[in-house]
């Protein structure tokens, strides 16, 4: 399967609700916009590849 990673840009607030609503329906645990937040800026700095 090949994924394509895009860079996003003005889609953070879209972004951050489906963080949190992947940790509800996961984990069953509504995380805090800024721990959403934090889980966006990890996943997403410079250097993380997922190969």
């Amino acid at each position: 399967m090949n994924v394509k990673l895009v860079m996003y840009s003005n889609e953070t607030a879209v972004i951050i609700s489906l963080i949190k609503k992947f940790w509800q329906s996961h984990n069953q645990y509504i995380p805090s916009y800024e721990e959403a937040f934090d889980d966006l800026t990890g996943w997403t700095k410079e250097g993380i590849s997922y190969t």
